[in-house]
């Protein structure tokens, strides 16, 4: 009987310390980060499906737009009265009263925490092929000024593109043909198109890209053998790094409807320049017969999610229009996704859902690892895993500040810290540190630990586009950033314990501390006189265990009886 006794008591110890261990039963520390990733939107800048938003510049005159429900805004700049084949006046330059006006639409979409996809047209509806409109030009049209303006109206832009460099996400080239997509023009030859993208790299800060339209035309410019585009390789501080393309046939046929030439080399390209280029534009239906699928009317065998979830991975595909094309986006939202990632086939969201959510970047943090209590004076160091399972990773420059706030969520501390979210690349999981000093000055107690990441960082004023991690009840609305864990300030501290982690492998090794007590046949495991290794602030389920054990041994006693 007493034997028995025993082997029920250890059994209840060993649940109850697995329990410990786990975190399966009390959390003694709130605000514990979920090291899931939610399958919930987030809306984080510089990605996902753009909203359109035109401007029509004249001499006089001229209004500002502005848009406050979306956050990623692609922005047509239409600047036709300033070409003799429109005006038949004269090429002019860009008034005063013009610039002004996009000077204003761009502040409005800052002040609107957006970021922008900018594009000037000069052939805003392709009159240059649909009608008689612009200059005869063989057997093409053609509405644009001349080269020589075209260029005068970059120039005549420059401040504007400097102010702006955090507000636009990418520069895309157009200027020629219609739609700006730099087709169906007389002026959009080799050695136009060359002038007008070098003017636009000397023109705009290195924080800018420039997109053009095929890898054909890029490949042209950089003078690269088309045939061998999968071999080239572009470094930091070439100007080439900065050229990226926009696809506005993207997954429409074989060739993307004239963006391709070779497919797969190009595809290969693009998985090396998309790293630091944004890579996007308009999904467009099925354009051929050959490549449908048995019950889509506009989905084809390369938007299927099938070969859809392969390609945008491979391109690191970050941004997609909205408006353009709904009949697609309807088959998406049709259709429940069954691709390859496990947290969403088992539930019962979209491809459409699926798309939305991994268009360019999406972290979540996997584990971390710190020290829990520290004194003032010493330097903390933080450790965080994070995994992109987004298509793409953060494209622009960030900036990393660190919060510690009271329980009262006063921010009582705060300095920048050398993070670079950019080195998170999309499908990897990767562990970088930060670290800071802890001021003399700062009264000991509990903090809250967050990190603030965004394209700017001012004080009295909220960051502008800040980026969330994709865990639940991470975020930190009022104060756009991130929560990270609890740290303890006091003079008492005990250097460098405490370490807090959630790593599988000390998980492991506690499960192999139990298998071995037990495998040495300890007959009465007590917290009274064991060591339980500690997983957070666990004294309260301590005292249930030898609340427990004892009431557990005093029935017992009175049964043997």
């Amino acid at each position: 009987m007493k034997k028995s006794i025993k082997g029920i008591i250890l059994i209840i110890n060993i649940i109850l310390v697995i329990m410990i261990i786990s975190g399966a039963s009390v959390k003694a520390v709130t605000n514990v980060i979920n090291y899931e990733e939610t399958t919930e939107v987030i809306n984080n800048p510089e990605r996902g499906f753009y909203h359109t938003n035109f401007l029509k510049l004249k001499e006089s005159n001229n209004q500002a737009v502005s848009d406050s429900s979306n956050q990623l805004i692609y922005l047509d700049v239409d600047i036709s009265d300033f070409s003799y084949a429109i005006n038949k006046s004269a090429d002019k330059e860009l008034t005063q009263d013009a610039i002004n006006a996009l000077d204003n639409s761009l502040k409005n979409e800052k002040n609107n925490n957006n970021s922008i996809i900018l594009r000037f047209v000069y052939d805003q509806n392709a009159d240059g092929i649909k009608s008689d409109e612009g200059i005869l030009d063989g057997e093409k049209r053609r509405v644009e000024p001349s080269l020589e303006m075209i260029k005068r109206h970059i120039v005549q832009l420059k401040d504007i593109f400097y102010k702006y460099q955090t507000t636009i996400y990418t520069l895309q080239m157009g200027f020629f043909g219609a739609y700006g997509e730099l087709h169906s023009t007389s002026m959009c030859t080799t050695e136009n198109f060359n002038e007008i993208i070098n003017c636009l790299l000397e023109n705009t800060p290195e924080t800018i890209t420039i997109s053009v339209r095929t890898p054909s035309q890029y490949a042209n410019w950089a003078n690269v053998d088309i045939t061998k585009i999968n071999e080239n390789i572009t470094i930091k501080g070439e100007n080439s790094y900065r050229v990226g393309i926009f696809n506005d046939g993207y997954l429409g046929s074989s060739s993307d409807l004239g963006t391709f030439k070779n497919r797969k080399k190009e595809v290969e390209w693009l998985s090396k320049q998309a790293t630091h280029t944004p890579y996007g534009g308009e999904a467009v239906i099925n354009d051929e017969e050959s490549s449908s699928v048995q019950g889509y009317n506009y989905i084809n065998k390369y938007s299927l999610m099938d070969n859809l979830e392969i390609e945008a991975k491979k391109t690191h595909t970050s941004y997609l229009n909205y408006e353009w094309n709904q009949k697609l986006h309807r088959e998406w939202q049709a259709k429940k996704y069954n691709g390859t990632d496990e947290l969403y086939k088992n539930s019962d969201l979209s491809d459409y859902d699926y798309i939305n959510n991994h268009l360019g970047y999406r972290l979540y943090v996997k584990n971390n690892e710190y020290q829990k209590e520290i004194k003032p004076g010493k330097t903390f160091k933080y450790n965080i895993t994070v995994e992109n399972v987004g298509f793409a990773p953060v494209i622009k420059n960030k900036i990393c500040k660190v919060l510690l706030v009271d329980d009262s969520n006063n921010v009582k501390y705060s300095t920048f810290v050398d993070f670079d979210i950019k080195e998170f690349k999309s499908q990897e999981t990767i562990s970088k540190s930060f670290e800071f000093e802890i001021p003399e000055e700062l009264t000991e107690g509990n903090y809250k630990i967050y990190l603030q990441i965004a394209s700017e960082i001012e004080e009295n004023k909220s960051p502008y586009l800040a980026i969330r991690f994709a865990n639940s009840e991470i975020w930190e609305d009022s104060l756009q950033a991130n929560y990270l864990g609890k740290l303890t300030v006091s003079k008492n501290a005990v250097d460098d314990n405490n370490s807090e982690s959630n790593k599988n492998e000390n998980a492991q090794k506690e499960s192999n501390n139990i298998e071995e007590l037990i495998n040495n046949n300890i007959s009465d495991l007590t917290v009274a006189d064991k060591k339980i290794p500690q997983a957070g602030n666990n004294c309260d389920l301590i005292l249930i265990i030898i609340a427990i054990n004892l009431i557990v041994m005093i029935i017992f006693k009175k049964l043997s009886k």
